[in-house]
């Protein structure tokens, strides 16, 4: 038989080979599993109305977790190259609500994000579904008292954005969130009182859930 012209010398040299092959093989393997694991981390969403700090929390979260933090009315203006109240006296609400549902089209699929959305951005009802395929949704909430004594002191972004109905901000508040609590309720993985919170909080306890939900194949 062939085995009986190779020595121990010889033999030992191909063990040897196969033995650095197969580790070369399974450390590519391993470095490749890791590097899926961190393309398939979920991104976060953080939806709810005005004042309740989606911008001020994401952009910590996003800083504690390293993802990119993206804020929808940001990604709008950027878009059309024009304001919020630009867009609302030009083409109304409905107008807006287009490009918004653009923009959180454009975002299904990307990865590692932090996103704030604007107040309405949970009316997209048919676009959600798929966002939470890759994501977390954490709704950002606090008493109807609390959100307008933080719009009545905000000088902000907030407090220059079109009024939705016309009336006085505390009965704006309450009628918009009238309608979208259930939809807010019925999105969310998980609720964060930003009114009983401070940001940091806030932030804390968003990474908290996050750590104790990962998927199985990022925990492994």
């Amino acid at each position: 038989m062939i085995f009986h012209y190779f020595d121990g010398t010889v033999w030992r040299r191909i063990f040897f080979q196969l033995d650095l092959i197969l580790t070369q093989f399974y450390l590519t393997a391993y470095y490749t599993k890791l590097k899926g694991k961190n393309e398939m981390k979920e991104s976060v969403y953080l939806i709810g109305c005005r004042a309740v700090g989606k911008s001020s929390v994401g952009a910590a979260l996003a800083r504690g977790i390293g993802y990119t933090f993206l804020d929808t009315d940001d990604l709008i203006v950027e878009k059309t190259g024009a304001s919020v109240q630009c867009i609302v006296a030009e083409e109304g609400w409905p107008g807006f609500r287009k490009f918004e549902k653009q923009v959180l089209a454009e975002l299904t699929g990307r990865k590692q994000l932090v996103v704030a959305t604007g107040g309405g951005a949970i009316l997209h009802r048919e676009i959600w579904p798929e966002l939470k395929n890759e994501a977390k949704v954490i709704w950002l909430t606090a008493d109807i008292e609390t959100l307008c004594r933080r719009l009545e002191k905000d000088h902000g972004p907030d407090s220059q954005r079109p009024s939705l109905t016309g009336k006085g901000i505390c009965q704006e508040l309450k009628d918009v969130l009238l309608e979208r609590t259930p939809y807010y309720r019925e999105t969310a993985d998980y609720i964060v009182d930003s009114g009983e919170l401070t940001p940091a909080m806030a932030v804390t306890a968003i990474k908290n859930y996050l750590e104790q939900n990962r998927p199985v194949e990022e925990k492994e």
